[in-house]
């Protein structure tokens, strides 16, 4: 006997039924949610140390589209269940296969969350164990969870869905999300300029270019046979060029302290968004940097004009009554990567749960796409500010060739994806363009010859010893003095501390030429310890 279709559809409105479609939809709303863990840590949990290094608080379109992608994604995922469980029983089994693969996204997030306090689940095991025992590491885990999937999927699917524990947690994280949202406030994170100052002299000038991550040894000595380095090469030859400089610290939050303020620093902490705590060497306590204190403001005192392009720290924000014109951008990560628009973001956040700032499975990172832009932004800005005759003083932080790696020598475009280590050579390739870039630019304003350049690094690459097996500290130095054209080699060591004072020299006249910058050298180089 035929059975009709009102029979058929009297089961599925059971309460039975709809008991399970609603213990689904809980399931895939709190599974989503927990995959977004990373996102909303960063998005809603971020500490007022934290706010050092953003350049604002994530917008509120930012978190209008978090909740938008778990309720989507929720959504999509129950579905896909219900749609499994009434046409196609037979499938089921893949739906448990599915969802037992879908943990990795919240088991990832979780990694991330607690890499904070463990640091060795994060980027610092490639020191420990290199990228290749990192992939080997990942290959053997995906290899064991496949297997644990295939031939326990039944019951361990059953006490997976204990994610269904976690509900509370949406309107929990969507309550805080809009809280935010309503709240914006970013006034803590502008900076008002000082004014330009009228007539002020035009000659001595300075340009100090911050080329991060720069390695001498990778550069010059143990150079890739494959590499070319033109414009490198020819300032080498028209320069002060040391082969024995030393960086004033380990990395960039120590080293461009130091810079700025002339004293080796020992310890950074970031208290806010404009602050920043140091502990100098052979000092005990830990204080706010005084503006006061550092080349901007010394370089102000004189009646001159200073301008900053820089990365990383907010130079903006944290010398603002003594520069004229100034600009900075973050240090590229998958928070700050993910789009500031809702579009932008409702895409980027789901993205990112498959991505880390290197590696990606779409290609190019989010991380490594926004860190190409901000190269390109920098430069402008810099070519901008190196070719105002207004400004005596002009400061450059480069992010390149600090990591990520998107330039492709080869290709001679931002499209190199998934490279850890290797893209390093390309980066110093872009390096080189990028120096040759702002030269000409400099050349065409003709003010190349009339400025002092001072282009060095803040430290060398942290991870030469996987290129060509050995570290070495010392960092390039290559000084052009106005009207320079003949080269000096200066094979003393010394701490590149010194640079702020050397350049304070050449602003007053002290140091006019290259045999007066090797004496300077000379008579203060054993002033400060090498590291």
């Amino acid at each position: 006997m035929p059975v009709s279709t009102a029979s058929v559809a009297v089961p599925n409105s059971s309460p039975g039924v709809r008991h399970s479609a609603a213990r689904d939809l809980v399931i895939a709303l709190s599974l989503v949610n927990l995959a977004f863990l990373r996102v909303w840590s960063e998005i809603l949990t971020y500490a007022r140390v934290d706010t050092y290094l953003m350049k604002t608080p994530p917008p509120p379109p930012v978190y209008y589209a978090a909740i938008a992608d778990v309720v989507a994604g929720g959504l999509i995922l129950w579905g896909l269940v219900a749609v499994c469980r009434r046409y196609t029983p037979s499938l089921y089994r893949w739906v448990q296969i599915a969802f037992l693969a879908s943990l990795a996204l919240p088991l990832n997030a979780i990694r991330e969350i607690l890499s904070v306090h463990f640091p060795y689940l994060r980027s610092p095991i490639l020191d420990l164990v290199g990228s290749r025992g990192v992939l080997l590491i990942a290959g053997i885990l995906a290899v064991a969870a496949v297997w644990l999937i295939a031939v326990y999927h039944r019951s361990a699917s059953r006490v997976a869905s204990v994610v269904a524990f976690f509900f509370p947690f949406v309107p929990l994280t969507f309550g805080q999300a809009i809280w935010k949202a309503t709240h914006y406030d970013a006034s803590a994170y502008q900076a008002k300029l000082a004014p330009l100052i009228p007539n002020a002299r035009a000659l001595p000038r300075i340009l100090w270019v911050i080329c991060d991550e720069w390695d001498y040894s990778l550069t010059f000595e143990d150079r890739d046979p494959t590499l070319s380095l033109p414009e490198v090469d020819r300032l080498r030859q028209e320069t002060l060029f040391a082969s024995n400089a030393y960086p004033p610290g380990p990395a960039t939050p120590i080293s461009i302290p130091g810079y700025v303020t002339g004293k080796l620093v020992k310890d950074v902490a970031y208290g806010g968004p404009r602050t920043l705590i140091l502990r100098f060497r052979n000092t005990q306590p830990m204080v706010p940097l005084d503006p006061n204190s550092t080349v901007f403001h010394k370089v102000r005192a004189m009646g001159l004009n200073a301008a900053v392009v820089g990365w990383f720290h907010p130079y903006c924000r944290l010398f603002q009554d003594d520069l004229v014109s100034c600009d900075w951008w973050e240090l590229a990560m998958q928070h700050n990567s993910m789009g500031r628009t809702f579009t932008d973001a409702f895409w980027g956040e789901p993205r990112s749960l498959f991505e880390t700032t290197l590696l990606s499975p779409f290609g190019q990172s989010l991380s490594l796409k926004h860190h190409a832009a901000t190269h390109d932004v920098i430069l402008s800005e810099a070519k901008q500010i190196a070719d105002n005759p207004q400004y005596e003083f002009t400061y450059v932080h480069l992010p390149t060739p600090h990591a990520p790696f998107p330039y492709n020598r080869r290709t001679g475009r931002f499209d190199l994806a998934n490279t850890v280590v290797k893209g390093y050579i390309d980066s110093l390739a872009l390096l080189d363009r990028t120096l040759g870039e702002l030269r000409q630019s400099m050349e065409s304003a003709h003010l190349w010859d009339d400025t002092t350049v001072l282009i060095t690094t803040d430290h060398s690459y942290r991870q030469a010893g996987e290129l060509h097996g050995k570290f070495d500290p010392r960092i390039p130095f290559l000084l052009k003095l106005a009207g320079q054209h003949q080269g000096l080699a200066y094979d003393r060591p010394f701490n590149a501390i010194l640079d702020q004072e050397l350049l304070l020299a050449v602003l007053n006249n002290q140091v006019t030429d290259a045999a007066g910058a090797a004496r300077w050298l000379d008579e203060h180089r054993t002033t400060q310890p090498l590291d």
